[in-house]
Formats: C-alpha cells, sequence, structure tokens
C-alpha cells in the first residue's frame, strides 16, 4: 500500500493511502503527480492566512530588492564615496544573485523538510542584516552584511513564501500567489517613501535599525502564518536533476523562443519574456537608475521618487501588453 506523508489544516503531519504512485524512472513524476489525489483546501481562514503570512514576507524581500538601488546610490555619496561605481554595485548584485541563485537549493530543502526551519533561519540572517548595516563603515562589511548575509537569508524567505501557497491552494494558486505578490509591489512603493526621510532626517544607523523594525513586523505574521502541509516523500535534500532528463520539460524550455501559432506556445513565450523583463528590470534597471539620475544632475530625491514610480507603472505596462498579446 502506497502512503504519502501529508499535513492537515492544523499543520501536524499524518499519513495518506492511496495517493500516486511515484515512478523512480520518470523525472516528471516526482513533482505534483505526488499528490494527484490529494485535496486541497482552496480556501478558509487558515489558506488565506498562508497568503497573509506570504504577503508580509514578500513585501520586507522582494519590496526591498526593488529599492536597493537607493543602498547604492546612498553608500556612493557618503560611506563609500571613495570607491567607484563599478564597484560598489557589486554589493547589490551579490544581494540579488544569492537571493534568486539559492532559491534552487532552498526549493529542495522545503520539499524536504518543510517552511518552519528555513523561515526561522531566513528571518534571524534578514533582521541581522539591517542591524549589522547599522554598524558598517567599511566596503567588505557591506558586501558580508548585505550582499552575503542579506543575499542567503532572503533567498530563504522568497522561497517558502511562493512555494508554500502551493501547498494549500490548487485551482486558486493563481489567484493567491497574485494576491502575495501584491506584497513586493507595495513594498516596492513604500520603501522609497520610508527611506527618502529616514535618510535625509536622522543617522544611517538609526534609519537601519528602524527598517530591522519595520521588517521584524513582517516577519512575525510570516513565521506564524506560513505553514507547509504536503511532505515530500523522498529523503534528500539535494537538488534533483533529473528533470533535464526529461525532454518534454527541455523542449517546452526551448520552444519558448520560437514562432508558433499555438495559443499554449505563446502563453509560454510571453511567460519567458516577461519573466526576463522582470530580472533585467530588477537588476539592471533599479539598481542603476538613482546613480544614474544623481550622475546626471538631477540630484538624489530623484532617485527616490524614479524608483517609487517604476515600481507603481513598469509591472502594469507590461502585464497590459502580455494581455494585448493574448487577445
Amino acid at each position: 500500500m502506497n502512503v504519502t506523508s501529508t499535513r492537515d489544516l492544523s499543520g501536524y503531519a499524518h499519513a495518506v493511502e492511496g495517493s500516486t504512485t511515484t515512478n523512480p524512472t520518470n523525472p516528471s513524476s516526482e513533482i505534483d503527480k505526488r499528490y494527484d489525489n490529494e485535496t486541497y483546501p482552496d480556501g478558509g481562514l487558515r489558506a488565506w492566512l498562508v497568503v497573509l503570512g506570504s504577503f508580509f514576507l514578500l513585501f520586507a524581500t522582494f519590496g526591498f530588492q526593488a529599492s536597493v538601488g537607493l543602498f547604492q546610490l546612498h553608500l556612493s555619496l557618503n560611506q563609500l564615496s571613495d570607491s567607484s561605481q563599478s564597484r560598489i554595485a557589486w554589493i547589490p548584485s551579490m544581494f540579488i544573485f544569492l537571493s534568486l541563485a539559492l532559491s534552487i537549493q532552498t526549493g529542495a530543502i522545503f520539499d524536504r523538510y518543510g517552511a518552519s526551519y528555513i523561515l526561522l533561519f531566513g528571518s534571524i540572517g534578514y533582521l541581522l542584516t539591517f542591524i549589522l548595516l547599522a554598524q558598517c563603515t567599511s566596503y567588505v562589511g557591506f558586501m558580508l552584511c548585505l550582499g552575503v548575509l542579506g543575499g542567503v537569508s532572503s533567498a530563504a524567505l522568497i522561497t517558502v513564501s511562493q512555494g508554500v501557497i502551493s501547498h494549500w491552494f490548487k485551482k486558486r494558486r493563481g489567484q493567491a500567489s497574485g494576491l502575495a505578490m501584491l506584497g513586493s509591489a507595495l513594498g516596492g512603493i513604500l520603501f522609497p517613501l520610508i527611506l527618502k526621510p529616514l535618510l535625509e532626517k536622522s543617522s544611517w544607523a538609526w534609519a537601519m535599525r528602524i527598517l530591522g523594525l519595520i521588517v521584524l513586523l513582517c516577519l512575525v505574521p510570516g513565521n506564524l502564518f506560513c505553514r507547509s502541509r504536503l511532505l515530500a516523500t523522498s529523503t534528500s535534500a539535494v537538488v534533483n536533476v533529473r528533470c533535464y532528463l526529461d525532454s518534454t520539460f527541455n523542449w517546452l524550455t526551448i520552444s519558448a523562443f520560437g514562432e508558433s501559432d499555438n495559443a499554449v506556445h505563446d502563453g509560454v513565450q510571453m511567460l519567458t519574456i516577461c519573466c526576463l523583463g522582470f530580472e533585467l528590470l530588477l537588476i539592471i534597471g533599479l539598481g542603476l537608475i538613482p546613480t544614474y539620475a544623481a550622475d546626471a544632475g538631477y540630484g538624489k530625491r530623484a532617485g527616490f521618487y524614479l524608483i517609487m514610480t517604476m515600481n507603481m507603472f513598469v509591472p502594469h505596462i507590461i502585464i497590459q501588453k502580455v494581455e494585448t498579446k493574448q487577445s
């Protein structure tokens, strides 16, 4: 009899009999097929609290990432004014790179052990990032605190905050994920508005402490509400690269860049383009525009408003283009 470990609505593990058998020879069978017969809540107070917790986590992580260019601008004009712009840019670049790249391994750990310990580790590290940033004065210190510690800890929070929703929603997963991602959009708008008066009217140390307090207020509900419901049957927390042996997966990825009149293909193509556009916007635009505006003579204040404006309108424009393409 095949037994799969799952979690009930209270978050405690129990065994469910009769679930779908996993075929070890087929890499794709190890994904959601394990839970084909699993009943998802797709709503209810407990499930929507998970979405709320994800909202707060994405506000503190992705929302802050969308404003990281303001840190580069401030550091270039103050603590690291003797360093070149290209050298300073490595700090936010390392932060964003680690937070995205480490999500691959974090996802495997999340599938194996659930959300609780990863969230605790990520929350402690992310909060320490702001506490230690308040004491930083050197390039190495900023790189270690913001670039390395901030990147590793935010990778844990971002991965869990998005992955845990799939444990509670199936038919309404898109709606739930979209509501959670509103947190990142709201954070991208509010963080520049918060940083501007903080950096102008208070010291760097107190600005970081206040940011740390705001982050703490977001991490608390995130840790309380985000609970995994399904446990993987795998005994390994290592990334399973066998998915790349699946020809369907590989051809789907390659076909996203080809030409076709197929509606499904067009959807995959637009999704790929939007993901690439989002990454370019996040890494290039939001990182360099504040510094470029200051160097062009528009002043430091212009960078804050440019970041806020981009976070408000650019995603909306991209979504409109996707809808126009698909219609």
